[in-house]
């Protein structure tokens, strides 16, 4: 499967991809960040992650694509935080708003979460999913949410401030 992590205006995840039959090694970003800032990430099955993202991308309109639960006991799941930090999670069921101080989706969101209790961030919560959870795998995909960097910082600053706190092997899309 794979793992999506968001802390403090940072959405974090794997870049590995599993498909239909196995194959492991094969490689995809799973989170984007629209243009007013919003950030949005899918874990599951490919094709729900791909019509999950386009229609985050096309501003959202109308019905999200449905997911499907996975025989394993996962589940198609997107989560989009909006550029004020508000956060919905959507579920084969369907979506609502969730209040958290951090949160984390897919096959490896325990240890994710577990990393963020003990403080990690979005990136560093990623990394521990990708350490211990069969699941995750590949590098780290980082997005800024709008808010985080309208706090003075220029994109470059972003740019130095990921650098600087790059553990694995990190693609930063800080617009």
């Amino acid at each position: 499967m794979s793992t999506i992590a968001y802390r403090n205006g940072m959405m974090a995840a794997d870049t590995g991809m599993t498909s239909a039959y196995g194959a492991r090694g094969l490689f995809t970003e799973k989170i984007r960040r629209r243009i007013d800032g919003a950030l949005a990430g899918a874990v599951g099955g490919a094709a729900f992650c791909a019509k999950f993202l386009d229609w985050f991308m096309a501003g959202s309109e109308g019905d999200p694509p449905k997911g499907e639960r996975i025989p394993n006991g996962g589940a198609d799941m997107g989560l989009v935080v909006q550029a004020d930090g508000a956060l919905r999670l959507f579920e084969p069921e369907g979506s609502f708003p969730v209040r958290a101080d951090y949160l984390a989706i897919g096959s490896g969101s325990a240890e994710a979460r577990g990393a963020m209790y003990a403080g990690a961030d979005a990136q560093g919560a990623v990394a521990a999913a990708i350490h211990h959870d069969d699941g995750t795998y590949g590098g780290v995909t980082v997005c800024i949410c709008a808010d985080w960097n309208e706090t003075g910082r220029s994109s470059k600053e972003v740019e130095q401030w990921l650098k600087a706190h790059q553990k694995h092997a990190v693609s930063a899309v800080a617009q």
